[in-house]
């Protein structure tokens, strides 16, 4: 085998784990349903969304890890994955004045966990980041929700690549999964 060949190779086999890797931190989370809504043709009827996304009170050991920029960033990844995955659905996003036909959905994060850089690092499976939510969907002027998930984006890959990831890098995977919670049974 010639060394242009080994080279060739060696180069291929970096490329393929660059390939694997590089959708992980991204790749969409996922839901449970808790109730599923009951009446699909009144959800289909509201034509503005409002987002909410907030923090459980004791929801992170580490308080300083979510605040208001943290849960700024998923709202915004939330609305760019519904413009992107349904940009005709709502003739509005966050409204200044919601309409009488707003759909208000509340992302009320319960876990906003860093993990453990160096665990993963020694061992995939260690030291995993964890975003977990309570998502409800429902009408302004009702008590109950029309439908609520569970949308949970966990992270445990290893080694350099494990260690490098931050939880704004899965962010945008446990927005994917919110927006499609959201758009489930809306579309």
């Amino acid at each position: 085998m010639n060394a242009r060949s080994r080279l060739s190779e060696v180069i291929l086999f970096f490329v393929t784990c660059g390939v694997l890797m590089s959708g992980c931190a991204s790749s969409k989370g996922s839901i449970s349903s808790i109730s599923v809504p009951s009446d699909v043709a009144k959800l289909a009827s509201y034509n503005e969304l409002v987002i909410h996304v907030a923090v459980k009170d004791g929801a992170t050991e580490q308080p300083k890890l979510i605040g208001e920029e943290a849960a700024e960033r998923i709202k915004n990844h939330i609305i760019n994955g519904i413009k992107k995955d349904a940009p005709v659905r709502f003739r509005e996003i966050n409204p200044g004045m919601p309409g009488a036909h707003a759909l208000l959905s509340k992302v009320l994060i319960t876990n906003y966990d860093e993990g453990n850089a160096f665990a993963r690092f020694m061992l995939a499976g260690l030291g995993q980041m964890h975003i977990d939510a309570d998502v409800s969907l429902s009408d302004p002027a009702a008590t109950e929700p029309l439908a609520k998930y569970e949308v949970t984006k966990t992270f445990a890959w290893g080694g350099l690549y494990g260690a490098s990831k931050t939880l704004i890098d899965i962010e945008e995977g446990f927005a994917k999964a919110v927006v499609e919670a959201i758009l489930r049974k809306l579309q």
